[in-house]
């Protein structure tokens, strides 16, 4: 067995620390980046809420405000939050302000958590976005974290039994999610204390939030009325998240020919280059002549061009004997033929005898080396052998005798 090397250390460590991990008490061990939560905060059991997670972080906090939106399909706009520890808190369950830290509380141990791009509400309307501006035409896009109990209302396409799935892990009564037709008579908790707001330049472009927050009067935040969705469109930076990476630099090599006025490939060097192309029809200038030893030519042949022929026609090889064999078959059996109605005319069976001693009065059909051929192999291998097709023809004379017997 090899030894271990370091991906084998990495792995044993990471076993190690998911086993011990004591966020699994808590939340579901199946939630991606439950297993960050130990090493950046602690779990206090809170009174009507349970197991309350306490990340650590400087004062002013407050989530969803430190990263930047970007457009992910299917979901539309997702949050990517700047926190090692974040993928977990800002998807799954919800957030709580008790006193003056914020603190998540985990979903219920579910086998399977629902994935949400981001738990928030949006903020829009006219008292938003006009009485609050940025410059002249400009507008903002204001959002804040939704609270243990308050129903969440995705911004893209859904359907009834995926709603109620994803407020399931909160709301213990779904009938209070499906009842709700207007989301403006829904009192949220934090719309006017966690509230972020950016321009909408910002916003749709995908840049960081944190330094381009926008503050908001209470009042101003009260007005303010929940939309269903963010009144912004993508852009190109948005659509594709992440630092813009240069290409490396490549560096240019400059190719140098040998000899400037050599032919390459059986082309000359003015060909080439057409604006170097010798003007009118002067004949090239004979390079200087060097006296003392002669120098060796430079100059390179055109690649000899390589032809295929046509490949011939395949040949089956045939045997010499073959034709031989069955124009031998063909003649055994006519002859055979013709002696069984030559027996059948003259009648009886002495008749057979009478006519194999006499000769034959029918012409011979083969001519030249077919007869020649025969006198040579004149055992035949192919067909049916005549001693049996004799037989058989006995056989029906035979017959024919017995009828006209019995006729008579």
């Amino acid at each position: 067995m090899p030894s271990s090397n370091g991906f084998d250390s990495w792995s044993e460590e990471r076993d190690r620390r998911l086993a011990s991990s004591g966020s699994s008490k808590y939340a579901s061990p199946f939630t991606p980046g439950c297993d960050d939560l130990d090493a950046y905060g602690h779990w206090v059991d809170v009174i009507d809420y349970g197991a309350v997670w306490y990340p650590i972080v400087p004062a002013g906090w407050v989530p969803y405000r430190f990263g930047h939106w970007v457009w992910i399909d299917p979901w539309g706009w997702s949050w990517i939050e700047d926190e090692e520890w974040g993928f977990c808190p800002f998807h799954y369950g919800r957030w709580i302000y008790i006193g003056t830290a914020w603190g998540w509380i985990p979903p219920p141990l579910v086998v399977v958590p629902v994935y949400v791009p981001a738990l928030v509400a949006f903020l829009g309307g006219p008292h938003f976005s006009v009485g609050i501006g940025i410059g002249i035409g400009a507008g903002l896009v204001g959002w804040f974290p939704l609270g243990p109990r308050e129903p969440f209302f995705p911004w893209y396409h859904y359907s009834g039994i995926y709603l109620n799935v994803v407020n399931i892990t909160n709301i213990r009564n779904v009938t209070n999610i499906t009842n709700i037709t207007n989301i403006n008579n829904i009192h949220y908790a934090y719309k006017t204390i966690a509230t972020t707001a950016v321009p909408t330049s910002v916003f749709s472009s995908g840049q960081p939030v944190a330094h381009h927050v926008v503050r908001v009067p209470p009042e101003q935040l009260e007005k303010a009325e929940i939309i269903p969705h963010p009144p912004a469109n993508p852009t190109r930076s948005a659509l594709t998240p992440g630092k813009p990476v240069s290409p490396p630099p490549v560096r240019t090599q400059r190719l140098v020919a040998a000899n400037k006025n050599a032919e390459v490939a059986g082309r000359p060097a003015h060909a080439q280059n057409p604006q170097k192309r010798p003007a009118g029809n002067s004949a090239r200038t004979p390079p200087p002549e060097v006296r003392g030893k002669p120098q060796p030519s430079t100059r390179t042949s055109p690649p000899r061009l390589i032809t295929r022929a046509t490949p011939p026609p395949p040949t089956i090889p045939v045997p010499t004997n073959a034709c031989r064999n069955v124009r031998t078959s063909r003649t055994t059996s006519r002859a055979a033929t013709d002696q069984s109605f030559a027996v059948r005319k003259a009648g009886g069976p002495d008749a057979r005898q009478r006519i194999s001693a006499a000769p034959s009065s029918s012409p011979s059909r083969e001519t030249g080396h077919h007869a020649a051929s025969h006198a040579k192999s004149p055992t035949v291998t192919v067909g049916i052998p005549i001693s049996k097709m004799v037989r058989r023809i006995m056989g029906i004379v035979r017959s024919m005798n017995k009828r006209r017997r019995t006729r008579k």
